[in-house]
């Protein structure tokens, strides 16, 4: 998926609608192919909107009432929020049974809007999705896993193509980065890559605006959420919230509101 045109070294955050600069990036799927959501169908297309804005996100389905997305794809004092589960191609590829509106959402207590820490946003359904070959759920990463060097990682977004056409459903293979290689890469930035953060993708195969909440899996298992990247789109790698970190305060966050 193409980028849109930022400042080189700006943080971004990948939404659609509103791109909201730290020091340095925001985030589609650079190098992508396109793919039908039976390949992934624990993603859905996450809205929300307040009288300023309307935020686009992916996000990803864990059970038939909750998903989990970025929290910087939440817009105070909304007035609107709803999923689309089942879609190939953004908002406009969803059917009436794939539409829901949430009930409510919850941002991590600990979420830094300028380092992007904790960047995780849990989200309640009105009512139930309905399973099928296109909607499921993904099982999430329980703890911290081990992930070997030389790993790859599959990540799918709606965000935005070479062709600047209608956002269309991407899957790309990118190679996970260590820790320290990927510091290395933001030390200017002054962002927070520890390990409640996870990194993959290379220049041309990485996430990018409009991918921003999106899934990152390894062996069929959701380990990340994108969250944000260098300034331009297309440049590696790209930074993931960690599932396995921040998982006891998902399953608290579940608990409470059932």
């Amino acid at each position: 998926m193409m980028s849109l045109p930022l400042v080189l070294f700006v943080v971004s955050v990948w939404i659609t609608g509103e791109s909201r600069e730290i020091k340095s990036a925001d985030t589609v799927i650079a190098g992508g192919t396109v793919i039908s959501v039976e390949e992934s169908p624990f993603i859905a297309f996450y809205v929300c909107k307040n009288q300023k804005m309307t935020l686009t996100c992916g996000s990803n389905i864990i059970s038939d009432r909750f998903l989990i997305s970025a929290a910087h794809c939440y817009a105070e004092n909304h007035i609107e929020q709803y999923i689309i589960a089942g879609t190939d191609v953004g908002p406009s590829g969803g059917n009436a049974a794939g539409k829901v509106n949430v009930e409510k959402a919850v941002m991590h207590p600990k979420y830094n809007s300028r380092t992007f820490s904790h960047d995780l946003l849990v989200i309640k359904l009105a009512r139930s999705l309905q399973f099928s070959s296109r909607i499921q759920a993904i099982k999430m990463e329980s703890h911290i896993t081990s992930i070997p060097a030389n790993s790859m990682l599959q990540t799918f977004g709606y965000g935005l193509s070479e062709s600047n056409g209608p956002p269309r459903l991407r899957k790309a293979s990118v190679p996970f980065v260590d820790e320290q290689s990927c510091r290395m890469k933001f030390y200017e930035l002054q962002q927070t890559i520890n390990e409640k953060t996870i990194c993959a993708g290379t220049d041309g195969l990485v996430t990018c605006r409009g991918d921003s909440g999106g899934p990152l899996v390894y062996n069929n298992v959701l380990v990340g959420i994108t969250s944000f990247g260098l300034g331009q789109c297309g440049l590696g790698p790209a930074v993931y919230t960690r599932v396995g970190a921040l998982r006891h305060f998902i399953d608290q966050t579940i608990k409470s509101m059932s």
